[in-house]
C-alpha cells in the first residue's frame, strides 16, 4: 500500500491487527472467525480514507494521517470522520494510558510525525492527561502543518462511572470544554435515560428519548453521554455493521458512503463500530449539529 494511496478498498486487515474500540481498548470481533478469514475483510481505517478523501484538500490530508502512521505506527491513533453541515470534518486522537508515565506526549507525537505537523502550544507533561486530540481539516491545520489548539483530557476521579474531562489548550489559553461519562449499555439502562433527561439541552419528556437513545443502536457495549457547551451528545460503542448501517441512514449520510458501507458489508461485518451525535433541542425539537464515525488507523 502506498503512502500516497486513498483507495478504501487498499484498507485490508492483516492477520495479526488488534480489534480496538475509539478508547483503544480491545474488542472481540462479532463473527468468530474474523481472523481466519481476515485476507478479504477491511481495516476500520477504510472508513476514514472513505470520508478523507471528500474533504477539502484531501490530498494534503491523506499526506498527513499517512506521515502519522508512519511516525507512530499503525493502528496507534483514533480517527473521528464527522458529517456537519454537509461537508466532511476529521479529528485525530492520541491515547497513552501511562499518563505521567506516558510514551507518547503531545511533544513526543509531534516529533514522529515525519515533520507534517507542528505547533507552537504546549501541554505540560505533568499534567496526568490519558489522551489528546487535534482537528484535521485544511482550516486547522496550516499549510505548514501547524496546529493551533490541542484538547486534552484527564480523569474525573469522584464520579460513580467511568468519566473524563477535556480542556481545550491554545497557544495563550486553556478553557473546559466537555464532561463524559461511560455507562454500560446492557446494566446501566435506567441511569442512561436520568442522565440524557437531566440536561438544559433537552430532551425533557420520556417520550422523547427515543429520539437520540433509539432502541436499535442501544443495543451495543458501552453508552458514554457528554455533556458540552453548546450541545449534549451521545456516543454509541460497539455496534455492528448493520447497526452501522442504520446510523447512517438515521443521520443522513451521503449515499455514496452509505452505499459502500452496504455493499462492502461483508468484508466490514467482523469490526465492531463506534458512532456518536451532537445534538440539542430547540422549541422542543431535536436538533442534530453533528454526527461521527470513530475507528483506528
Amino acid at each position: 500500500m502506498s503512502l500516497e494511496d486513498d483507495d478504501p478498498l487498499a484498507e485490508v486487515m492483516q492477520s495479526d491487527d488488534p480489534l480496538l474500540n475509539y478508547c483503544h481498548w480491545s474488542y472481540e470481533s462479532p463473527l468468530p472467525n474474523s481472523k481466519q478469514a481476515s485476507w478479504e475483510k477491511l481495516r476500520p481505517s477504510s472508513l476514514f480514507l472513505l470520508g478523507l478523501r471528500e474533504m477539502d484538500d484531501s490530498n494534503r490530508m491523506l499526506r498527513t494521517v499517512r506521515s502519522i502512521q508512519q511516525g507512530v505506527g499503525l493502528h496507534r491513533c483514533v480517527y473521528g470522520i464527522k458529517w456537519h453541515e454537509n461537508r466532511w470534518e476529521s479529528e485525530i486522537y492520541v491515547y497513552d494510558y501511562q499518563r505521567c508515565n506516558r510514551i507518547l506526549s503531545v511533544d513526543r507525537f509531534l516529533g514522529a510525525s515525519c515533520g507534517a505537523l507542528k505547533s507552537s502550544v504546549k501541554v505540560e507533561d505533568s499534567i496526568p492527561y490519558f489522551m489528546f486530540s487535534f482537528d484535521l481539516s485544511p482550516t486547522a491545520i496550516t499549510p505548514e502543518g501547524g496546529v493551533s489548539a490541542f484538547n486534552v483530557y484527564v480523569g474525573n476521579p469522584g464520579s460513580t462511572v467511568s468519566s473524563g474531562v477535556s480542556y481545550c489548550f491554545e497557544q495563550d489559553a486553556r478553557v473546559l470544554k466537555n464532561f463524559y461519562f461511560f455507562f454500560d449499555a446492557q446494566t446501566q439502562q435506567n441511569s442512561i435515560r436520568e442522565k440524557i433527561l437531566c440536561s438544559v439541552f433537552g430532551p425533557h419528556r420520556v417520550n422523547q428519548l427515543a429520539e437520540v437513545l433509539p432502541p436499535v443502536l442501544s443495543d451495543c457495549t458501552t453508552i458514554c453521554l457528554s455533556n458540552k457547551p453548546e450541545c449534549n451528545t451521545v456516543y454509541f460503542s460497539g455496534i455492528t455493521s448493520q447497526q452501522l448501517i442504520y446510523f447512517l441512514k438515521w443521520q443522513d449520510y451521503p449515499d455514496k458512503f452509505i452505499t459502500f458501507v452496504t455493499e462492502h458489508n461483508r468484508r466490514l461485518d467482523h469490526l465492531r463500530y463506534d458512532v456518536g451525535i451532537d445534538y440539542r433541542y430547540e422549541n422542543n425539537h431535536v436538533l442534530f449539529l453533528r454526527s461521527g464515525i470513530y475507528g483506528v488507523f
